[in-house]
């Protein structure tokens, strides 16, 4: 049995302009997630370190819709940075981690 369909016309399929709305927005500062990128690289955690902060960079930047800022101009920025430890982002996200761990342990510990 054949249907024969007349007058339906399909719209042509577009691709929208806009990026779709993204769940995860990056809202620390842009120099922040340079570290985190450098950080990531130096540990060689994304493809075993065969990838260029150029590359990694871009995925990031994508990832969180971080306007493409220059990764390695930020990184320059970094390293001019005047006091003992130049990684603050990093330092901080140890410090407050660490912190959580502990208080998790303390928690854990109340409720034996």
């Amino acid at each position: 049995m054949k249907i024969r369909m007349q007058g339906i016309v399909s719209a042509p399929k577009t691709i929208s302009q806009s990026k779709p709305d993204r769940k995860f927005l990056w809202t620390g500062k842009i120099t922040d997630l340079v570290e985190l990128i450098y950080g990531l690289a130096e540990m060689s955690c994304i493809n075993e370190g065969k990838v260029s902060i150029k590359e990694l960079s871009a995925f990031f930047y994508d990832l969180f819709g971080v306007d493409g800022k220059d990764a390695y101009r930020l990184y320059a920025d970094i390293k001019e940075r005047k006091s003992d430890s130049r990684t603050y982002f990093l330092d901080q996200m140890a410090k407050s981690l660490n912190e959580r761990i502990y208080k998790d342990e303390e928690l854990q510990a109340k409720r034996r």
